[in-house]
This record gives structure tokens, C-alpha cells and sequence, in this order.
């Protein structure tokens, strides 16, 4: 047996987790190690778990215990106990000793079963009570916090009466929204087509690395469709300080989106796009794209916003990027006005109704284009919020005096039909899945179809400089 002295260096573990069941030796100077400290050594071996000094030649290995469970509930406990590996019987072992040493380190490697201990039906309900008290409490506190930054945001503002209401309405059914289960919404159908409209628009105008600005952004319920289409910035830009947070946490949680964000509360209506992205290092213009989805129409409020967000699209656009998005049609809005009896103000069906302030004109013509206001309702997603008609001759003449010129307009079920075949095999058939019929064929019926009829799509391109 080999001598330990105070001045040689322990041998290291071959990996962190090789712990030592040895003795600690208080005393460094020269001895041998006895047959009693062997023996004494033998005995802890299995559990008692002490870290101390190598012995020389001799190779140990920590204790340690993994678990499974088994579908008859049991566990499966795998052992590995420290062990002295000994090829030849010590002198100081009987054989008996010896042999039962031997039948030991067969038998510690075997799995060991238990049955787990359960807990009773009233210890798991009140477990689960626990549990949901508790989630109570924290969304309780995330509430309180984002409404204190929604009034801390709101004092240093000026907001005009409808951007109020506006906003009021988002940060608060964004704080629904977390309570809702989207699966089982009425609207479900009229909601995966949406998403299948825009996640096209998206495909049909975009390219691999492009930038993107996305104003209007709300929760960030896009991001996916941008990660889609290989963006590789993204800022997202919203007056809803709610939205944006609740983007954030959209993106954190997300593991398929992979790209570069920014988001921003700011108000693109009436401020400078370059002044609400001050001091965010990651917000570089211009881009390739802006996008403005189901929002754009609340810029037709008065001319000055229209202008002010028009100037803010195409400063922010490379030349020969797109201006894309989605707002109610004229032309369906026009027919509707057209078909209403006398003095009526209202139309829609059980999902979807549009009313007007004033009756509206009964030739279709809006005069002037700006500040024609109607209060709209969808079932389960807007609540009779203000909206304004975008008479889109007037947009498409006044986008020009930015240097916009109109690429592609569709009512939303024109393109649908058009554009599906050819973009379905990149979908997620999640969505898609929502729309097929027996026949296997893709469509929305009655009172949906109606309600996806009151939009349609755009896109501009940028010229000039």
C-alpha cells in the first residue's frame, strides 16, 4: 500500500460530478492508510456521502440517484453507490466477506422500485387552489403596473377624443385577451381568415433579410408571419402602451422568432416616426417595408393625420419598398349606403354592424374624404369603436403627392380566391385548417363572409428618391 504525505498533490476527479466517499485525513503528515480505514471505509460505502482526499490507486465514484416513472405508478430508482473496486480479496476480508462484497456491487446497479407516495384528493385541490390564487395574484399586479404606465404615458400626450377612446378600448381587450381562449372564439373563422389574407400580403410583397416597419403593430400577433417571410429587423410601432408591452412578451415567449425587434408606443398620426424611434439603437430607417394592418383608417380622421402618416410612410421607405396593408373597402361601404332605406344610419348582421354618426350620403360620395366617422362593432374584438371611411380614390390620389403609386388593390375575398391556391403550401394548415370544407375545398359562409367582406388590401411602392 502506498504512503500519503502532506506534500503531494491529490489526484483530481475525472468530472465534477466524481465526489469522494473517503475519509477525511485531519492530519497531513506521512502514514499509512491501515486495514482498518479500509474496512471502516467498506462499511460507509453505500450512502454516507463524505468529500475528502484521494487514496492513491484506488478508484472511486460518488453516490448518486436518478428516477422514472412507470405507467403503474410506481418509480424506478437507478443507484450508483460509491464502491472501492477490488480485483483480488484483501487480507484483511474473510471470503465470506469477499464474496457477499462481490454479490453487492452486482445487486446496487439493479433498479429499485417504489411506489410513489400519492397525494389525497383534498391535498391536490388545495394545491391546485394554491396555484391559482396565486396567478390571480400576479396578473392582479402586472394589471396595476400597466395601467400606471398606461397614465403615466397618457399624461404626457394629446390625445384627441377618438385616440382616446381608441386606446382605451386596445389596452383594455389586451388585458381580455389573456383571460380568452382564441380557440373557441365565435369569430375563429373570420379570424384565421384575416391571418391568411395578411400572411399573403405579406409573402407576395417581401423578401429574404428585409426590414421592416410596422405601424399600428397592436399585440404583435404578426410576428410569426414576418419570421415567415425571413425578416431580419422588425419595429413595431403602436398607440396602445398595453400592446406593445404585451408584444414584448409575445416575442420573449416565442421560440420560432428569431429576428431583431424594436417596439415602440408612439402615435404615427401625428408625430415623426424618426422622433418616436429616438434612442432606440436597434429602430434603423429607412426600411424595406411598412405595414399598417386593420389601423390606417384611423388616420382619415382629418387631413392633417392622413398627410402626417403618409409623409411617415415614405420617409421611412427605401425606394422601391412597399407600403402595404388593410383597411374597410369604400366600395362595400358605399354599396351598403346605397341599398339602406332613407334616413337610415345602420347595417350588419348578428357578427358585425356599422353605423354613422350622420346618414350618410346617399350617392357614396364623401365630402370632404376626411373626418366621415361611423362607430363599428365585431363580435368578440371591437366594441363600437370610432372608425373613419377612407374613400380610396382620395387615399390613392393623395399617397401620390408622396411618392407612392398604387401596385395592387383586392377586396379581401377577391384574393382570397385568387392568391389561395397559389400560397397555401406555405400556410400554416393550422389556419388553413379552419376554413376547409367537406369537399375540401377553402371558404366562409353567411354572416362571416359578409363581415370579411367589409375589407380589402393595398400595396404602394416607393418612387423618388
Amino acid at each position: 500500500m502506498e504512503e500519503m504525505t502532506g506534500t503531494k498533490e491529490p489526484a483530481q476527479p475525472s468530472s465534477p460530478k466524481d465526489s469522494l466517499n473517503v475519509p477525511q485525513l485531519e492530519n497531513r503528515e506521512t502514514r499509512k492508510l491501515t486495514d482498518d480505514d479500509l474496512s471502516n471505509e467498506f462499511l460507509k460505502r453505500k450512502r454516507k456521502l463524505v468529500r475528502g482526499n484521494v487514496i492513491p490507486n484506488e478508484k472511486y465514484s460518488a453516490f448518486s440517484l436518478s428516477s422514472r416513472d412507470n405507467e403503474d405508478g410506481t418509480e424506478t430508482l437507478n443507484e450508483e453507490a460509491p464502491k472501492i473496486e477490488l480485483a483480488q480479496k484483501p487480507a484483511w476480508m474473510t471470503e465470506d466477506a469477499f464474496r457477499q462484497h462481490k454479490e453487492d456491487e452486482k445487486s446496487v446497479k439493479q433498479p429499485i422500485r417504489r411506489r410513489r407516495q400519492k397525494l389525497s384528493i383534498e391535498e391536490q385541490m388545495k394545491q391546485a387552489e394554491q396555484r391559482r390564487l396565486e396567478e390571480e395574484k400576479r396578473e392582479e399586479k402586472a394589471h396595476q403596473q400597466l395601467t400606471q404606465a398606461s397614465h403615466e404615458i397618457s399624461s404626457h400626450s394629446q390625445y384627441s377624443q377618438t385616440q382616446d377612446i381608441v386606446r382605451s378600448h386596445y389596452n383594455a381587450r389586451t388585458h381580455l385577451a389573456r383571460k380568452e381562449d382564441r380557440n373557441k372564439s365565435p369569430i375563429i373563422k373570420l379570424r384565421q381568415f384575416n391571418n391568411i389574407i395578411k400572411y399573403m400580403l405579406i409573402l407576395m410583397f417581401s423578401k429574404p433579410n428585409m426590414t421592416v416597419l410596422d405601424l399600428g403593430c397592436g399585440k404583435g400577433g404578426d410576428l410569426y408571419k414576418w419570421q415567415l417571410a425571413k425578416t431580419s429587423l422588425y419595429i413595431g410601432i403602436d398607440l396602445s402602451d398595453q400592446s406593445i408591452i404585451e408584444a414584448i412578451h409575445r416575442y420573449r415567449r416565442s421560440r420560432n422568432v428569431d429576428f431583431r425587434v424594436a417596439f415602440i408606443t408612439g402615435d404615427a398620426f401625428e408625430t415623426s416616426v424618426e422622433e418616436i424611434i429616438a434612442g432606440q439603437e436597434e429602430a434603423e430607417l429607412p426600411v424595406d417595408i411598412v405595414s399598417m394592418q386593420f389601423c390606417m383608417h384611423y388616420a382619415f380622421e382629418s387631413e392633417a393625420k392622413a398627410r402626417k402618416m403618409l409623409e411617415n410612410v415614405s420617409h421611412s421607405l427605401k425606394r422601391g419598398g412597399y407600403f402595404i396593408g388593410t383597411i374597410p373597402s369604400s366600395d362595400f361601404i358605399i354599396d351598403k349606403i346605397k341599398d339602406l332605406p332613407e334616413n337610415e344610419k345602420k347595417w350588419g348582421n348578428g357578427m358585425y354592424s356599422v353605423e354613422f354618426e350622420n346618414p350618410p350620403p346617399r350617392d357614396g360620395i364623401f365630402r370632404p374624404p376626411f373626418g366621415n366617422m361611423y362607430t363599428y362593432f365585431l363580435q368578440d374584438a371591437v366594441d363600437n369603436v370610432p372608425e373613419y371611411v377612407v374613400p380610396f380614390e382620395a387615399f390613392r390620389a393623395l399617397a401620390l403627392e408622396y411618392d407612392l403609386e398604387l401596385r395592387y388593390s383586392k377586396p379581401f375575398l377577391e384574393m382570397f380566391d385568387q392568391e389561395f391556391p397559389k400560397w397555401n403550401y406555405k400556410l400554416p394548415q393550422r389556419i388553413s385548417a379552419a376554413l376547409r370544407q367537406q369537399d375540401g375545398s377553402y371558404q366562409v359562409f353567411g354572416a362571416e363572409r359578409e363581415a370579411i367582406s367589409f375589407y380589402k388590401s393595398f400595396a404602394f411602392e416607393k418612387m423618388g428618391m
